[in-house]
């Protein structure tokens, strides 16, 4: 996998994203033949998609918003090739409990992988990490480089130190670093996050609208603000700090700092009067740093940035039920059937039946695509409470999985429990409830696709068949997870 390079940049980044977008929709366009399930289209996005275009992210200065949003097509069209999008982009991309399902984001995933080589630059030495060093204020000091680095500085403000003319390679990586650290004054709290603030490059400490830089307060050691501070956490006067730190303070320009500070800031120290003794805090540079997947933990942290969690679909969920639902329990309760099963097609239906996007008579007919409204067994109006609930034919199949938790000596479940699993996620005794409820539900909606009527004894069969394929699909995983798959069927007797 090489890169063609040329010696003006943008030629550079044409050449070689057209190409390679151009390869990915030819290999999406041999795989929408395929009929795959939502989740099952996405482990295609990552396994056959992402890893050519990570490798020109990584590399590469990241291309215009053209080919970012170019390739962002070419990807959702293969997602939803009716270029209908039922669920909204920003709910896929989110995590799990967020009720999303992990969808890559592009544009999250070139900032992720340009802010890797800040975190990079550390963990290697080279001519490489010199010359992304030059640009910063005395790159020669590493005290002083990670002081910057460690910086509350706002992107905005970050050509006002940088050295020289920076190449866009490296001016990026540091903009979307200063971009991913910085954190405004109304989200630092924290007293001891506080006191480690520093004075310098800051964008929260501002004078004549810019943050500052004193080289001699720096060399002499007053760097943040809790060196300001007495042990009685009163803030020093000029002639301590003088006699402290041996140097000689301007009187404006003290001034001019200790005004600067945020008011929010001084009033929570004065309140909570911390010991400086006792400061624990850590930035997160360092605990990036010494992770092995810290890509994955900046990616996360970004996408939370632009998540939108689908709290339309859950109060359309209290509408049809008629009863209030707690949101976090709700969106917690989207991981579940991950404890339960590693079959995709059950993962993905568990999904679409929480979100909603399940197409039944009464919605296509709405949409044109069916000729009638009505229930395929019942000839009542086909909504997804009366097809997974309501239908006589159905509640039969329900009365029957009550037996059988009842029979494995659990609390029965009711109504709410067996449409939407909201059980206690800590407790592993609730997760064969849960598996078995979304197994039921997944028959309801094999047996409505095939045009068949449901039967007890239909779903004992299909309870059996999943049975031996779990079982027989654990075991080739190895021991534990064999023996986690029986644990989780032990007191269920399938009669």
């Amino acid at each position: 996998m090489g890169i063609k390079i040329t010696r003006n940049t943008k030629e550079t980044v044409r050449l070689n994203y057209e190409g390679t977008i151009e390869n990915i929709k030819g290999k999406l366009e041999i795989w929408k033949i395929r009929k795959m399930s939502l989740m099952g289209k996405i482990m295609i996005l990552k396994t056959m998609a992402l890893s050519t275009i990570i490798y020109l992210l990584t590399n590469l200065p990241s291309p215009e918003n053209t080919y970012i949003k170019e390739l962002e097509n070419i990807i959702y069209n293969f997602i939803w090739p009716s270029n209908n999008e039922r669920i909204a982009r920003k709910t896929l991309i989110g995590p799990i409990d967020l009720g999303g399902i992990k969808m890559p984001d592009i544009s999250t995933l070139n900032e992720t992988l340009k802010i890797g080589w800040i975190i990079r630059m550390y963990k290697n030495e080279g001519n490489w990490s010199n010359c992304l060093l030059s640009y910063i204020p005395s790159p020669n000091n590493i005290e002083l480089r990670d002081y910057f680095l460690r910086s509350n500085l706002n992107a905005k403000h970050l050509s006002l130190f940088l050295k020289t003319k920076c190449s866009i390679l490296w001016k990026e990586p540091l903009y979307l670093w200063f971009d991913y650290n910085y954190k405004q004054m109304v989200q630092i709290i924290d007293t001891q996050e506080i006191l480690k603030q520093s004075l310098f490059f800051n964008s929260n400490i501002l004078i004549q609208q810019k943050p500052v830089y004193y080289l001699k307060w720096y060399k002499a050691g007053l760097r943040t603000i809790g060196d300001l501070l007495t042990d009685e956490n009163e803030y020093k006067n000029i002639f301590v700090l003088e006699k402290e730190y041996r140097i000689n303070i301007d009187f404006l320009t003290y001034m001019g700092i200790y005004s600067a500070i945020p008011k929010q800031w001084k009033e929570i120290l004065k309140r909570y009067k911390p010991n400086k003794d006792s400061i624990k805090y850590k930035h997160h540079l360092d605990e990036l740093i010494s992770k092995d997947k810290c890509t994955k933990i900046i990616y996360c942290c970004r996408i939370l940035r632009i998540v939108k969690t689908p709290i339309q679909r859950l109060l359309k969920w209290e509408e049809e039920l008629e009863t209030g639902i707690d949101t976090d329990e709700w969106l917690d309760s989207f991981k579940i059937i991950y404890k339960c099963t590693q079959a995709i097609k059950i993962r993905n239906f568990d999904y679409r039946f929480r979100i909603r996007d399940i197409l039944t008579n009464s919605k296509l007919y709405k949409m044109g695509l069916s000729d009638t409204e009505e229930c395929y067994m019942c000839g009542e109006r086909e909504t997804i409470l009366h097809l997974y609930w309501d239908c006589k034919y159905n509640k039969r199949l329900w009365e029957r999985l009550k037996n059988i938790i009842s029979n494995a000596k659990l609390a029965t479940p009711g109504k709410i429990e067996c449409l939407l699993s909201l059980y206690d996620t800590e407790n592993n005794t609730n997760n064969i409830k849960h598996f078995l409820c979304t197994l039921t539900k997944k028959y309801i909606h094999d047996s409505k696709c095939n045009k068949r009527k449901t039967s007890v004894y239909g779903l004992l069969n299909y309870f059996k068949t999943i049975k031996d394929l779990e079982e027989k699909t654990s075991s080739r995983e190895g021991i534990k997870k064999y023996r986690k798959i029986k644990r989780l069927w032990h007191n269920i007797k399938i009669v």
